[in-house]
């Protein structure tokens, strides 16, 4: 009787057994599986905010270098200078298609209500990013085309609306984030 007793226990007590120990099997795959899967939404977001960076600092890079021949020009003599106005004309045009790419990035603020008869992407105030490429356009359109005595003060103007811009994009990428960001995706 005890032997049929002992039978009957394992019987009823095996199943159990068995099924606690698939609960815990399927629990740790479950959580494997659950930190695959955020490690892998984790390298997606990642990787789109790098793709999104990439195409900022692409722009940027462009406004650097045009706000860098800014200054370059107004250390020109018009006179001595091969086709002072065309290149003055040119980098007015670099500008203005800069301040428009910029605004994909960099969007007005609306809440003032400034501007609320323009397009969409008008509207509002500018941000520092956009101010400062205008600010630089403003400049340029001051330059004499003709005579040079007036064109060296508005160097300075440009070179501190450069810095302006490239500390503004850097506090956007905010590059030793986006290591510590990759460390910590890399450490899941």
């Amino acid at each position: 009787m005890a032997v049929i007793d002992e039978l009957s226990f394992v019987k009823d007590v095996l199943p159990v057994l068995v099924n606690i120990g698939i609960a815990a099997i399927s629990g740790y795959f479950a959580s494997k599986s659950k930190r695959i899967f955020t490690k892998r939404v984790a390298i997606l977001k990642f990787n789109f905010q790098q793709s999104y960076r990439l195409a900022v600092v692409d722009w940027a890079e462009k406004v650097v270098v045009i706000m860098s021949e800014c200054v370059t020009i107004c250390e020109l003599d018009p006179a001595k200078a091969e086709n002072f106005f065309n290149q003055r004309n040119r980098l007015r045009t670099k500008l203005s298609e800069l301040i428009d790419r910029g605004r994909w990035f960099f969007e007005n603020d609306k809440s003032s209500g400034f501007g609320h008869w323009k397009q969409g992407a008008y509207q509002g105030i500018s941000p520092t990013t956009i101010s400062c490429i205008k600010d630089v356009l403003y400049c340029i359109e001051k330059l004499d085309y003709s005579e040079k005595s007036c064109n060296s003060s508005q160097r300075q103007p440009i070179v501190n609306l450069k810095r302006s811009f490239v500390s503004e994009i850097q506090d956007f990428l905010q590059p030793a984030r986006t290591y510590k960001e990759f460390e910590r995706i890399a450490n899941m």
